[in-house]
């Protein structure tokens, strides 16, 4: 699914929802899915900067996986990476407060754009 959203006030007037489902056998399908779903961001992002973007599923894929670090854009400065993955930053987030929310397996994950 790809969804555009006008928001009422907010630094962001646009807010674009992806949600997808990776394929659960494949490890190169789910490689391949996120550098397509990556390119997708990035391509988005560059053409309308100031529309926000979310990305969330079942990626059947460990954060020790290609196709995490596909997404993520790990070795890349955070300007450059295509998503974040929000539940990680939350819980930074959290820690630093001293609350830790229940870690996720990272097969239901949700992203957002860097900026």
């Amino acid at each position: 699914s790809d969804l555009v959203f006008r928001l009422r006030g907010g630094k962001r007037p646009l807010l674009r929802a992806l949600n997808t489902h990776f394929d659960h056998q494949g490890v190169e399908a789910r490689k391949q899915s996120a550098q397509i779903l990556a390119n997708t961001v990035s391509e988005f992002e560059a053409a309308r900067p100031s529309c926000a973007q979310v990305l969330c599923g079942d990626f059947n894929s460990p954060k020790s996986s290609e196709a995490y670090t596909i997404l993520t854009g790990q070795g890349l400065t955070s300007e450059e990476a295509p998503l974040r993955d929000a539940v990680r930053m939350l819980v930074q987030a959290a820690r630093s407060v001293g609350r830790f929310p229940r870690s996720t397996s990272g097969r239901e994950l949700i992203f957002r754009s860097p900026k």
